[in-house]
């Protein structure tokens, strides 16, 4: 996620950002063991929660950045009102 919103904000294309998000998957999921935290949390099981967090079709993040440019004008502006200048 934060690479997506990196590459945004410098100005590359969402083709770019969203193929680079499909790339994450495969090595998000061979973490899975770092989300047990998490999983007491929500209540997911391991499975689930890798299901969840490894799901990085470009869609996703495309509909991610989408909301941020409706919300805040654009990824630069939802940086901004995180405090990042």
């Amino acid at each position: 996620m934060a690479s997506a919103l990196l590459l945004s904000a410098l100005g590359a294309d969402d083709d770019v950002v969203g193929a680079d998000y499909a790339q994450t998957g495969p090595i998000l999921r061979s973490h899975s063991h770092r989300f047990t935290r998490s999983l007491e949390e929500t209540g997911l099981t391991l499975e689930e929660m890798t299901t969840l967090v490894a799901d990085t079709r470009p869609e996703a993040i495309l509909g991610v950045l989408s909301f941020l440019r409706e919300e805040y004008g654009s990824v630069e502006g939802y940086l901004e009102s995180t405090g990042l200048d």
